[in-house]
């Protein structure tokens, strides 16, 4: 009887726990989710490419993708660069670097130009998308930049003159970046030149004679280093002859000096 009831007691202990785990079972299944597909609401540039490097006289045609209809929406362009054109209907964007642009200036080589790009929706003025990107043409063929000097290459001068030129540039494949200036002999009180366009000042001391030079003419050899990133050099050379001066405010001392001696001189030989 004994082990009846214990048999009794175990089946209905295993069915309990049959029904608890039938019971979690169905509890943690209905707190599954379901996640809601992904909805693509936002207007993007689907094929944007934010960097073009271009050869001169090469053209580039690069047609913009949007994921919304082209005929709803059109295309335009803020502070491009001349040669750069966008369709405004298709998105096509048309590049073209003439080389006669980059002769007259208007274009330079190396030269990241940012460019301003955007889509808008024709209906709604808040459906829009604004982006840039970055064009930089460049040439195989590399032309020297040269220093031109706004001054003749000699300059005559005298003792206590003084001189001042602008170092100008013709720019060629890449700008002058820095300026060296070397002289044949040092210089005090000068305007040193570091860039294009920096003007050269220069105040001829006096002394440069002495009292036992035979020489009637001393020059001065000042050489302009120019160069660009890539260590292409020019050089311009100003060649300053000096010849001895007068200086005014040291003679009218000594003729001070002098007429004060006389002066005191006189009025002892009348006291006398």
């Amino acid at each position: 009887m004994k082990y009846l009831s214990l048999k009794v007691f175990l089946l209905f202990s295993i069915h309990l726990i049959a029904q608890t785990d039938t019971t979690i079972q169905t509890v943690d299944t209905s707190r599954v989710i379901e996640q809601p597909g992904f909805q693509d609401t936002a207007l993007r540039i689907l094929n944007l490419t934010p960097y073009f490097t271009l050869h001169v006289d090469s053209v580039l045609n690069y047609e913009f993708i949007i994921n919304r209809p082209a005929k709803e929406y059109y295309w335009y362009l803020l502070n491009s660069p001349v040669g750069v054109k966008i369709d405004r209907k298709s998105g096509a964007l048309f590049i073209k670097g003439e080389k006669a642009l980059f002769k007259n200036g208007r274009l330079k080589y190396d030269i990241p130009y940012k460019i301003h790009l955007g889509v808008q929706n024709l209906h709604n003025p808040y459906d829009k998308v604004d982006t840039s990107l970055t064009v930089v043409f460049y040439s195989t063929e590399v032309v020297i930049s040269k220093l031109k000097p706004s001054t003749a290459s000699i300059i005559n001068l005298e003792e206590g003159d003084s001189v001042q030129f602008r170092i100008q540039c013709d720019e060629g494949t890449f700008p002058i970046e820095q300026i060296t200036v070397n002289s044949s002999m040092p210089l005090a009180d000068y305007t040193p030149v570091r860039k294009c366009n920096d003007q050269f000042k220069w105040n001829v001391p006096f002394g440069i004679f002495r009292d036992n030079d035979t020489a009637k003419v001393k020059s001065v050899f000042l050489e302009f280093i120019g160069a660009d990133k890539f260590f292409n050099r020019d050089t311009a050379i100003v060649r300053i002859n000096i010849r001895p001066g007068i200086n005014f405010p040291v003679r009218n001392q000594l003729h001070k000096r002098e007429y004060d001696a006389m002066f005191s001189y006189i009025q002892q030989m009348k006291l006398t």
